[in-house]
């Protein structure tokens, strides 16, 4: 697939987000784009005719990302976003890397002007993934990118994985309350899987698979432990 911006990974749930996305692009257009977090990959394509700003608070990230227009290297939960400046935001597997959730969707929603859209994709808190990442310590974070997902520099400065903070704010509930008191309003919001288990070997796949299925049936499929990322799209009220 071909897209306007240089590094944009799409599975088929992301290529479902972007439909989405461009059946309610504001009527005046995409202007101004603020990627929030930005990394070095985009889970939507960005037109190239919007100026398209990546905010990052990993100067090594930052070297890393060929999307941007432009860069800056800034904490979400702190810089001071312009208000009311951009069309859309992106803001993809961010909220669970900062303490100060509050803060950081308040500084999001007022950068979005008026009719403006915020995609968000952040850990479903009641996934298998989320919890043996809530029990488990940070290196052996960094030991499994290392040893079983294909990622030599895992932990060094600018690569995955980063320090997470796993809150009962970070619930999908808890996240649209805190926007609905900003003026967002969902248009689009979805349980789907991550896919990241793809990397794992194929041994290794099988058990989690095996073990995940085994805990769906024990819940009488009420709970899906592989559902493991929360994706939404929010509209600005005005």
């Amino acid at each position: 697939m071909t897209h306007d911006r240089a590094a944009v990974y799409q599975d088929e749930d992301r290529q479902e987000l972007q439909r989405i996305f461009e059946a309610n692009v504001p009527i005046t257009g995409l202007h101004s784009v603020l990627d929030a977090g930005c990394g070095y990959k985009l889970p939507i394509d960005v037109p190239r005719e919007a100026h398209l700003t990546g905010l990052d608070s990993s100067q090594e990230a930052l070297e890393k990302n060929q999307n941007a227009d432009e860069l800056i290297l800034g904490d979400l939960q702190t810089f001071p976003l312009k208000r009311e400046s951009y069309d859309a935001v992106i803001c993809w597997w961010v909220l669970e890397h900062v303490p100060d959730r509050a803060s950081s969707l308040r500084n999001l929603a007022n950068s979005i002007r008026p009719g403006g859209l915020l995609v968000l994709g952040i850990p479903h808190i009641f996934s298998l993934k989320a919890l043996l990442t809530r029990l488990t310590p940070f290196r052996f974070h960094v030991w499994v990118l290392k040893n079983f997902m294909g990622v030599p520099d895992a932990g060094k400065p600018g690569v995955e994985p980063y320090p997470t903070f796993l809150g009962a704010d970070l619930a999908p509930k808890r996240i649209e309350r805190e926007l609905a008191a900003h003026g967002m309003t969902p248009v689009y919001r979805a349980a789907v899987r991550s896919g990241s288990d793809r990397a794992l070997p194929t041994a290794l796949r099988l058990v989690w698979n095996a073990l995940a299925a085994a805990l769906k049936a024990v819940t009488l499929g009420r709970w899906d432990p592989q559902l493991d990322e929360y994706v939404a799209i929010f509209r600005k009220s005005g």
